[in-house]
């Protein structure tokens, strides 16, 4: 409608909210000029011939990626993922940092991938790059399954946004709680996969009682799935469930 996406969920109280979402033509970079371009385009030439001289430049090569993500980040893909590769290993000092910066394109580039498709209403989303956390999910409003497994995520708090999600699957984290600062509120959530995680504690279900309309949930391969009264001690705190564990309640 007018170029944007809309989405319809209810509330707890039974409000209607609409979420829109803008087709923007770049989410993570501002629009460029054809003068803009062609300067920053003379400024990488320049930076490359600089790194034929100095093949371990930390500087140059820095530099080159950011002029790459404002260039154009797709395009540029592989060849950033390369560099900063490349920095982890001439500037150890800094080698976190770097991590940090290629988790974050690469969750960027996946986001603004999808966007670019066809499929702009994003059913399914799958981010598998090795998180520690997560950002941009104010991005993902509308989609209804997102797959977060086999991250490092030990958080699901940025998880708010995604309003209308139906499915969520964050198996094989270093989860140890599901929430650190507030409860979920996702009130289309309906399965939910905690499995392969660090969870010992029940207690924090507590962080998915305003889920209202989960009836899934998966916690297999956790330590807490040998406490005395599991089965039990979960459908206390989650009474609207159906399926625990591939098995209904």
């Amino acid at each position: 409608m007018n170029g944007k996406l809309e989405r319809c969920i209810v509330l707890p109280k039974g409000e209607s909210e609409v979420w829109t979402a803008a087709s923007e033509s770049h989410l993570f970079r501002a629009e460029l000029t054809a003068v803009h371009s062609s300067v920053l385009q003379q400024e990488l030439d320049s930076c490359r011939l600089l790194l034929e001289e100095e093949p371990d430049n930390k500087w140059t090569m820095l530099t080159m990626v950011l002029l790459m993500r404002a260039l154009d980040p797709l395009l540029h893909e592989q060849e950033t993922d390369l560099y900063l590769e490349k920095l982890t290993q001439v500037d150890c000092y800094r080698q976190g940092y770097y991590k940090d910066l290629r988790r974050k394109f690469r969750l960027e580039n996946t986001i603004e991938r999808q966007r670019s498709t066809k499929a702009k209403e994003t059913e399914l989303l799958t981010i598998q790059l090795g998180l520690t956390c997560l950002s941009h999910m104010d991005q993902l409003v509308l989609t209804k399954e997102v797959n977060l497994s086999h991250n490092q995520l030990v958080s699901l708090d940025e998880c708010n946004m995604l309003q209308c999600v139906n499915i969520l699957d964050a198996s094989n984290n270093n989860l140890r709680h599901i929430t650190q600062r507030h409860a979920l509120r996702l009130c289309s959530l309906q399965e939910l996969s905690l499995s392969n995680n660090n969870i010992s504690n029940l207690d924090c279900l507590k962080s998915l009682q305003q889920c209202a309309s989960l009836r899934k949930i998966d916690l297999r391969g956790n330590p807490c799935c040998q406490s005395a009264g599991y089965r039990d001690a979960v459908k206390s705190l989650l009474a609207n469930l159906q399926e625990l564990d591939g098995e209904h309640t």
